[in-house]
């Protein structure tokens, strides 16, 4: 099983230098139920960086 699905990109928020971008999107975890999810990305979006917050 893949660790995360991305249902629904909601946006980039901002990009750095290195081209990872922090971004908001719709995001199950682990099969579990999909919340809304702001943390950096790489631009394949196969490398993550800390989550800033996870809401519902």
């Amino acid at each position: 099983m893949k660790r995360y699905e991305i249902y629904k990109h909601i946006g980039a928020l901002s990009q750095s230098n290195n081209g990872w971008r922090k971004e908001l999107n719709f995001i199950s975890w682990e099969g579990k139920e999909p919340v809304y999810d702001i943390r950096t990305w790489n631009a394949e979006h196969t490398e993550y960086g800390r989550v800033l917050d996870t809401f519902i």
